[in-house]
């Protein structure tokens, strides 16, 4: 389980890291520019009946509610969301409500997920949270994670900590994966702006941009496959 503190504005800080899961200016805002704009969203998703996104850090949950919260706004009932992400270390459902607490707009289906989440448990859970939407959350190892995950993925949230303090989230075989998993017109995004993950994302037949990220974050990366 994590291990968290907590700053005035109940932005949490992971201790093992020494990192913040999400801006303080606004953690939503955040989610809904660097991972939906980013990675064109909804546009990207309306004209398929079958949509497939997968994260490597589930964290708070926060990009996960903030999919929710777009798809349902847009009313995709005749449409299906399949959300596949992973966790290492998860957080109590006690600390996910107060991390989610300052957006009212997500606490319906955060209610509806608290019900039946359980980060005790380690491998595949899969929570419906509607008769059109599905997360597959997976409680462990990102390695392990990926070679179980189901392809093809349209859309990537890469999430993981600052790769200087988590490197096992960027590591070559994490990108070959990734490429692997990846449906013909993928796209991804992630706050990081690292040389390396840039390169790395090239090699592996990405074409990759560095745009400004959000609030005091100078520069991001996002991508799609040619």
């Amino acid at each position: 389980m994590s291990q968290l503190d907590w700053k005035e504005n109940l932005t949490p800080i992971n201790r093992q890291f020494d990192d913040i899961y999400y801006a303080d200016e606004d953690g939503l805002a955040e989610a809904r520019y660097v991972y939906l704009l980013n990675n064109s969203l909804p546009e990207k998703w309306k004209p398929k009946s079958d949509y497939a996104i997968a994260e490597l850090g589930f964290g708070t949950g926060l990009n996960f509610f903030a999919v929710l919260d777009l798809w349902f706004r847009n009313k995709m009932e005749d449409s299906k969301l399949r959300y596949s992400s992973c966790e290492k270390f998860p957080l109590t459902g006690d600390d996910i409500t107060k991390a989610l607490s300052r957006w009212p707009e997500l606490q319906p289906q955060l209610k509806n997920f608290l019900t039946v989440y359980d980060p005790q448990r380690p491998g595949f859970q899969k929570i419906k949270l509607s008769t059109n939407v599905e997360l597959d959350l997976f409680i462990g190892d990102v390695s392990e994670f990926l070679s179980q995950l189901q392809s093809p993925i349209d859309t990537w949230f890469l999430d993981g900590f600052a790769p200087r303090k988590n490197p096992e989230m960027w590591s070559d075989e994490v990108f070959d994966r990734v490429l692997k998993l990846s449906s013909p017109s993928a796209s991804f995004a992630t706050f990081a702006a690292a040389g390396f993950i840039r390169r790395g994302m090239l090699d592996r037949g990405f074409q990759v941009s560095k745009v400004a990220g959000f609030g005091r974050k100078r520069e991001m990366l996002r991508g799609h496959l040619a």
